[in-house]
């Protein structure tokens, strides 16, 4: 009983620590990148929206409240020379005072800060928010100055003009490869510097759901035709893949350990009855039926999981309440972007599990019960004796 409890408590908690890890991978994933975008139909690098597309947008988002925070956008690459070394980056440009909304990205890296809106500062210099990584990499601080030179990606052989930019945030969003490239700039300053005009890349924003937004895709975006839309899914497809097919094996190899488990008690019960016999065999002459030896047996089989079930789930409340409040299991932050191992209680997953082990244990302990009711048991002691 006591194998059968640990491999239940076991399996709960794996259950419990995918989900959690997995559901917080996709928040991050959805928080550096938007929740969804929409652009032009014919998706190109020179189709852009017009003031009439974005306002038409507008009017639609602001009429469902599942949709919250949203900004039209610009997205382009880009040179950066820091300190005599060309530096590749892609530039976001977005409105400040919803950056943040948006960009669910941690700036509290660095407790000095400028105002991204100080309005004191010198109009001539742009301001930017760039990636941990990135910072390191050129021992750069806030205030610190470099210049950025636009690519024309149709016209190559053009001298771009270089604009020079003060860092007024250093974010950190747990993803290296991100924290390394990607900056971002106020929209006005990136519509200057990429020579948009009054256009924009497209709509840029966040819902109320981002976890669910591929199932309720077409209801959320009902209102919203003749524009190409993503999702932060679409973008990060390979990643969401990966976190749908990992869970899964560990799942299913200690599922099967737990039904060993099952089966092993049993096992063990079927031996107890064997020693038995005897005793058996005096209830057999004071009455008792067969039927109802096979039905103590089954019982007491489906009994003893029922408690384990019980006490199992006890003790993985204790365990997942201490890891969710103190956080005890840390992992590599390097690896998978953490630093410790998350916990959501998947319900539905959870008693479907039991209820199946439950199911399993009951058809499990007909063995051992059908066994000893085919048996002759007062020839078998004879035989014994």
């Amino acid at each position: 009983m006591a194998s059968l409890l640990i491999c239940i408590c076991a399996l709960t908690l794996a259950i419990c620590f995918s989900k959690g890890f997995s559901d917080q991978i996709r928040l991050k994933l959805s928080s550096i990148d938007g929740h969804y975008r929409i652009t032009s139909l014919y998706h190109n690098y020179n189709n852009y929206l017009h003031l009439e597309d974005v306002n038409n947008i507008a009017s639609a988002i602001e009429q469902d409240s599942r949709f919250l925070s949203y900004s039209d956008y610009t997205e382009d690459y880009a040179l950066a020379n820091i300190s005599g070394k060309s530096e590749g980056l892609l530039i976001y440009g977005v409105n400040p005072n919803k950056a943040l909304d948006i960009f669910d990205i941690d700036i509290s890296v660095s407790e000095k800060k400028i105002n991204y809106n100080d309005s004191s500062q010198s109009e001539n210099i742009n301001f930017i928010s760039i990636g941990s990584k990135l910072a390191r990499n050129h021992n750069l601080e806030i205030g610190d100055h470099f210049f950025i030179f636009p690519i024309d990606i149709e016209n190559i052989d053009n001298l771009p003009i270089a604009e020079k930019f003060q860092i007024v945030n250093i974010f950190n969003s747990g993803f290296s490869e991100y924290d390394e490239s990607v900056c971002f700039i106020d929209l006005q300053s990136s519509r200057s510097l990429f020579n948009y005009g009054s256009k924009s890349r497209g709509i840029i924003g966040v819902v109320k759901d981002p976890l669910h937004i591929d199932r309720d895709f077409d209801d959320i975006f009902k209102n919203i035709e003749g524009y190409r839309i993503t999702t932060w899914m679409d973008r990060h497809q390979s990643m969401v893949t990966w976190l749908d097919a990992y869970s899964d094996p560990i799942i299913f190899i200690i599922f099967s350990i737990t039904i060993l488990a099952i089966l092993n008690m049993s096992l063990s019960l079927w031996i107890l009855t064997q020693d038995r016999l005897k005793e058996i065999a005096i209830l057999l002459t004071i009455g008792f039926t067969k039927i109802k030896i096979f039905l103590s047996i089954v019982l007491q089989n489906t009994i003893l999981t029922f408690i384990s079930i019980i006490f199992a789930g006890l003790l993985s409340v204790l365990i997942l309440y201490f890891q969710y409040r103190y956080q005890l299991i840390k992992i590599s932050e390097d690896i998978y972007f953490i630093n410790y191992l998350p916990v959501s209680i998947d319900y539905v997953s959870i008693l479907n599990c039991y209820g199946l082990l439950f199911l399993i244990s009951f058809l499990i302990s007909f063995f051992p019960a059908w066994k000893l009711y085919s048996l002759n048991i007062i020839e078998h002691i004879n035989s014994d004796d």
